[in-house]
């Protein structure tokens, strides 16, 4: 019974007061609904993209077999690219660019000023990562045209900055490079001359065919004083005149043969240096040519803008306003006043007769 006639207590309570719990209500509901209408509309521009993958930045593979490219960028350049869109040298370029000190009504020569345009910034600005593993990019604004424009700079402010970070990698890799030239074009340089002195001195002209020569050389002279020593054996006793003429002949050509004797000994001295020389050189020049290939290509895309998002959704002037919602800030006052009411009817009839001074304690 006690349980009922608590329920009915209840019942009875608000029934009597129901006047005032209607007419507070209505009042309440009147005043947010009049306030809500002085609040300001708010306008959200939202553009999505993704983000591209660093290798459209990357010079071509050299060769007939590519590797594979990849267009979209992988979960590191997604975090890398919110991290561009939320940093803090984007939303200063926002505020200069869109001058927000006056947009916002915000004193610049306030010490703290630069902390409340950034800290309004923020609550307008939001980054966030979509399912799909796109990045939605949404601020709002008074004005719906600003709120437009604001979004389309700054994913574009973000994607120029990846940009750059991609191009200072590739600059410090060209400087790397070309100094990596210079340095082999001189060492070539180098060895070009060492190869020259060590010809002329062995006198060395051509390591492939002179050796092959002055053998072939060294055979026909030899040939040669072989048959002038035998006409001068079988002359001595018949002919001296033919015999001297056969015996300047014999000299010269024993002349020539001393004479290709020490070209050979100087060849076979100096061939397996000018050979190594040469295998260097080769090898160097066919290292350089791929190398110089190499820094044409990094120059190239140096020199090429590349893109670094991929456009889903252009930020468009919003047509409706992203908040307030007056209807749902008016309803829900509503049905928080009267349940309030109700909770302090309720709480005002049970206790109003409670003793308080005897539960407090009078000590006068």
């Amino acid at each position: 019974m006690e349980s009922n006639e608590n329920l009915t207590g209840i019942v009875s309570a608000l029934y009597k007061k129901r006047k005032t719990i209607i007419g507070f209500t209505i009042i309440t509901t009147l005043v947010v609904a009049g306030l809500s209408l002085l609040l300001p509309n708010y306008y959200k521009a939202e553009t999505i993209f993704y983000a591209a993958s660093p290798d459209l930045g990357k010079p071509s593979p050299m060769g007939v077999s590519q590797n594979k490219m990849f267009y979209y960028g992988t979960s590191e350049d997604i975090d890398r690219m919110l991290s561009l869109v939320q940093s803090s040298n984007l939303k200063k370029e926002l505020v200069s660019k869109f001058n927000l000190y006056k947009h916002y009504e915000i004193d610049s020569s306030k010490l703290m000023a630069q902390y409340n345009v950034m800290n309004r910034l923020n609550k307008l600005y939001k980054v966030e990562k979509t399912k799909y593993d796109a990045i939605s990019l949404s601020i709002e604004d008074k004005n719906p045209e600003m709120s437009k424009n604001m979004v389309n700079f700054a994913r574009d402010f973000a994607a120029k900055k990846a940009q750059s970070l991609l191009k200072e990698s590739q600059r410090v890799l060209i400087e790397t490079s070309k100094s990596n030239l210079d340095y082999k074009k001189k060492t070539m340089e180098k060895s070009n001359n060492e190869l020259d002195s060590l010809k002329n001195v062995f006198g060395i002209y051509d390591t492939k065919l002179q050796g092959s020569v002055i053998a072939e050389l060294i055979t026909t002279a030899s040939g040669k004083m072989a048959e002038y020593n035998s006409k001068i054996q079988a002359y001595k006793s018949i002919n001296n005149d033919s015999v001297r003429a056969l015996q300047i002949k014999y000299n010269a050509a024993h002349s020539q043969f001393k004479t290709l004797q020490k070209q050979a000994k100087n060849f076979n001295k100096g061939q397996s240096k000018v050979l190594s020389i040469e295998k260097q050189l080769s090898e160097a020049s066919d290292q350089l040519g791929i190398d110089n290939e190499r820094y044409k290509m990094l120059k190239s895309a140096y020199d090429n803008d590349f893109r670094a998002v991929h456009v889903i959704e252009q930020a468009d002037v919003p047509l409706r306003k992203s908040r307030p919602k007056r209807s749902i800030l008016v309803i829900a006052a509503c049905m928080a006043t009267f349940f309030l009411s109700c909770f302090a009817v309720i709480l005002f009839s049970f206790y109003k007769k409670v003793d308080w001074n005897e539960i407090i304690g009078d000590d006068s």
